[in-house]
């Protein structure tokens, strides 16, 4: 059980589950109590949709859900290190904590960060 995700976790969920153009980062589901273990996300997102990709401790594929970028309302980034990223949709609304500096993630951390931001409406 590792509690740890690596650049090598992320490439890897991009591979299976991405194309060419996703940009790939981490986030927890943001929780106010830590109890019990939030869930882990690999996001991917590319032009057309955004995928949140549920790991599980061993870093292991568990679910995915996909959201088409057509149908999100809107999306709130707030926070100085840990980015609080709100995406609402019609039917759902998905709360991620997404830790800026996670060690040896830091540069997909941002390019996530940055495309999220780009599409806020």
């Amino acid at each position: 059980m590792r509690w740890v995700i690596k650049q090598e976790d992320l490439d890897r969920v991009k591979e299976e589950h991405g194309n060419a153009q996703s940009i790939v980062g981490y986030a927890d589901e943001h929780k106010l109590l830590t109890i019990p273990i939030p869930k882990m996300y690999a996001i991917l997102l590319d032009d057309n949709e955004l995928k949140l990709v549920q790991l599980n401790m061993n870093m292991e594929v568990k679910n995915i859900d996909t959201i088409p970028i057509s149908s999100i309302d809107a999306i709130k980034i707030s926070g100085a290190v840990v980015k609080k990223v709100v995406v609402t949709t019609k039917d759902t609304k998905v709360k991620l904590a997404v830790k800026t500096l996670a060690v040896g993630i830091q540069k997909a951390q941002k390019e996530m960060i940055e495309k999220l931001g780009s599409l806020v409406k």
